[in-house]
């Protein structure tokens, strides 16, 4: 399987910080969550249910690497100032 993200390491970012600020950061570390599971039938645990879904999670250099903050795409990280912008405006 092969996996691609939107960003590699070293490739600059624009992310909205805590307070609602937008920062231009440099990725650092990607982590990309794949799941697609039949499940195990019918349980009353959800960690044995049918499941799907995908997420990219990122760390920047100017935010920690192993402690920071993780950014998620879509969500607080994206390729340019506008995108950031408007996500901002739109959460706030």
């Amino acid at each position: 399987m092969k996996v691609e993200s939107a960003f590699d390491i070293g490739d600059i970012c624009w992310c909205i910080m805590e307070m609602g600020s937008i920062r231009k950061l440099t990725i650092g570390l990607v982590r990309v969550e794949k799941i697609d599971s039949p499940g195990m039938g019918d349980s009353i645990f959800d960690n044995y249910k049918a499941q799907k879904g995908y997420t990219e999670e990122y760390m920047c250099i100017e935010t920690g690497i192993g402690s920071g903050s993780y950014f998620t795409l879509g969500r607080n990280i994206f390729k340019t100032e506008e995108e950031a912008t408007k996500a901002a405006t739109i959460s706030a």
